[in-house]
């Protein structure tokens, strides 16, 4: 997910929905969660960003 994120981060966002849905269901996988369960905690235990905070650090470190 984080190849050229820089490049096609900024794509629309019902495209990126869909990446992030991806994600948050690989995370609900490998957690055992239930679909209605939040994945927000479980993306912070396992160190794993977010979709859009990742298009973000990846944007601002590319800029620098």
């Amino acid at each position: 997910m984080s190849y050229c994120c820089e490049i096609w981060g900024n794509t629309y966002p019902s495209r990126l929905r869909k990446l992030s849905l991806l994600q948050k269901k690989a995370i609900r996988i490998i957690y055992s969660l239930d679909y209605p369960g939040h994945t927000s905690v479980f993306f912070h235990c396992s160190k794993i960003l977010k979709l859009e905070d990742l298009i973000i650090h990846r944007t601002m470190v590319y800029a620098l």
